[in-house]
């Protein structure tokens, strides 16, 4: 589940011994601080660490009498359905697409995936493509060895090492640079991995697991991601429904929560069918943020509906969200005209190609009130590339350039 902050690498178990590879038996380090459990452990969201990590994961809660997987909370029908599949693939090492809006817990199906599995005694590893930089995320997924770039000083195994026999969950796949994505789709189909700056391959043994908030195929049209990778990794596809669409989950999934964070409140029948009845634009992740707030901001041992502090600006169902409110409605003809008016006043004054895509890009992040992934898609740029374009050491254009191009 994405819009956290969340940490970039998290692994769930230690790998288990076994004989080192050539050039490759530098010592793993993990961190063995064990972590008291709050609201998002409790469902098993990722908690918010800038730094890279590895940490054992938080012991999960019983699950729901209709869910049968420990941590998963499944009353809705389109659950059910996914645990049910999750619990088919028991011994199915096939590589799997999990699909659904940020927040939705596509993180606790793969864990569940693994956790159910006949990988479970070995490690989980998570990995957030869109939380590390291009270089960064090659090095740690295949690993290097001493002196392959400057800094090197020592071989390190990357994350198909430390995953070997387990579970490595790509997070965000969508955002993964092409390039990278070349090697991927190698050790999919050869199972074999070469560190940086080695002239050796060796087997590795992982069960993929893939996730995005993206639409898929709309990235595939744009080039960003390859459609050969997305045909190896969509073998076992899984479609999360948001939180709006899964009433049945919301008041056991707030009942879960709020006696996680203190068993002593309760949550009244009045505030858990305003908790139902709203639309939770963030979905799960949302829901903990409004538990969390409300147990801090109110002393009240039953929590009532003025007790439950939802934030004013999100008082909306999704379809009014800023980007759906901003859009304007327009047939295909005026917006062929619209565009052909644009162009028109850019070329009138003499415009670069580049004062017109710094003005483009502030104008969708302005429509999207800031949020990157949304303007990324609308741009028809992965994350990564937009963040490159922003970065950019180049002049702006003028606020009156800028004025007359979106006026």
């Amino acid at each position: 589940m994405s819009e956290f902050s969340s940490r970039p690498i998290e692994e769930s178990a230690e790998t288990p011994s076994a004989s080192p590879r050539p050039d490759l038996d530098a010592p793993l380090r993990s961190n063995s601080a064990k972590k008291s459990p709050d609201l998002r452990s409790a469902v098993g969201l990722k908690q918010s660490k800038p730094q890279i990590l590895l940490e054992k994961s938080p012991e999960v809660p019983p699950a729901s009498a209709s869910s049968r997987i420990p941590g998963v909370i499944a009353e809705s029908a389109s659950m059910k359905r996914i645990v049910d599949l999750v619990i088919r693939l028991r011994s199915n090492d096939s590589p799997v697409l999990i699909r659904g809006e940020s927040g939705v817990g596509k993180d606790v199906i793969a864990r569940a995936i693994h956790g159910q599995g006949n990988r479970a005694d070995h490690s989980f590893i998570a990995v957030n493509c869109a939380a590390l930089p291009e270089a960064l995320l090659e090095s740690e997924l295949f690993g290097f060895v001493r002196g392959a770039f400057t800094g090197a000083t020592a071989n390190k195994d990357g994350l198909f090492a430390r995953a070997d026999g387990g579970t490595l969950f790509l997070d965000e796949i969508s955002e993964m640079d092409v390039a990278l994505q070349s090697k991927l789709l190698r050790v999919l189909q050869d199972r074999r991995v070469r560190p940086l700056g080695s002239t050796e391959d060796f087997l590795c043994d992982v069960r993929i697991i893939a996730a995005t908030n993206q639409h898929i195929e709309k990235a595939v049209t744009r080039g960003t991601l390859r459609s050969d990778l997305y045909y190896r990794l969509n073998v076992i596809p899984i479609e999360l429904e948001p939180l709006r669409d899964r009433l049945e989950d919301i008041v056991p999934l707030a009942e879960l929560l709020i006696k996680s964070c203190d068993p002593e409140r309760k949550l009244s029948p009045a505030a858990l069918e305003k908790l139902r009845t709203y639309g939770w634009p963030g979905n799960v992740r949302e829901l903990v943020s409004v538990i969390e707030r409300s147990i801090a901001m109110s002393p009240a041992t039953i929590l009532e509906p003025e007790d439950i502090w939802i934030d004013s600006l999100r008082h909306t169902t999704p379809e009014n969200t800023a980007v759906e409110q901003t859009r304007p409605t327009h047939d295909a003809k005026d917006e062929t005209s619209d565009l052909g008016f644009f162009c028109e006043r850019a070329a009138a004054k003499d415009f670069t190609l580049l004062d017109i895509e710094e003005a483009y890009i502030q104008q969708i992040l302005t429509r999207t009130a800031g949020n990157k992934t949304t303007a990324a898609e609308i741009l028809g740029l992965n994350r990564t590339t937009l963040h490159r374009r922003l970065n950019r050491t180049t002049t702006p254009p003028t606020p009156q350039r800028r004025l007359a191009l979106v006026k």
